[in-house]
């Protein structure tokens, strides 16, 4: 019998590209070391710089500066992960043999090593064992969904998943996925509400979790 096969997905987008979201400038040659822009002029000025050198990472040029860390009641949610939680669950998913993946609506090289600013509210283990520096990136293509980048994560999920006779390459049984974005778990439930049937494990095929400080 085949064994099932698992993945665990991380989005940290809400709190990096939410309006009034801003960023520090880390390269003196762009702008004053440590002075706060929009996030949306980091991008355009990162973006620019792509086109001269393919291969540069933001971080080398913008890290996340002004951000805010999203606070919940935990009854108001069927599932939440203290950002204090999110190094031990990300190394219980590897440890379980999940494939790890990060999600962002930016195709960024780099972009995967913000996820140190998360994994450093960890409690009791060292940040140096974060494994999602060694995580897949996927691009949530808002371009193909007229500019919804929801929707292009939606797709993606629906692409990643074993149907009922259909076992595809690169695809997963069940899919644990963890969100910034406020609502996106009423996202998961339509989607599965509409995709159950088909699904080899119906409902249990994504499992939502609001990555969250509880209150």
């Amino acid at each position: 019998m085949r064994e099932e096969v698992s993945a665990a997905i991380f989005d940290f987008d809400w709190i990096l590209f939410h309006p009034g979201a801003g960023w520090k400038v880390t390269n003196p040659e762009i702008d004053v070391l440590g002075r706060s822009i929009p996030w949306q002029h980091a991008c355009m000025f990162f973006e620019a710089i792509l086109k001269q050198n393919p291969g540069a990472e933001i971080t080398d040029h913008f890290l996340p500066n002004e951000y805010t860390l999203t606070t919940t009641r935990i009854e108001d949610h069927a599932s939440v992960t203290p950002y204090s939680s999110l190094l031990k669950t990300a190394l219980s998913h590897k440890r379980r043999g999940h494939k790890l993946y990060v999600i962002s609506q930016k195709n960024y090289p780099g972009l995967i090593k913000i996820s140190e600013i998360f994994m450093s509210k960890h409690k009791g283990l060292p940040l140096s064992e974060n494994p999602l520096l060694e995580a897949g990136v996927l691009f949530a293509d808002a371009s193909r969904t007229g500019g919804d980048p929801l929707f292009a994560r939606l797709l993606l999920l629906r692409s990643m998943l074993n149907r009922k006779g259909v076992i595809k390459d690169e695809s997963y049984d069940q899919i644990f996925y963890y969100f910034t974005q406020p609502g996106f778990e009423r996202q998961i439930k339509e989607f599965l509400d509409v995709e159950e049937e088909s699904l080899n494990r119906g409902r249990m095929s994504v499992i939502g979790s609001f990555i969250t400080d509880i209150t």
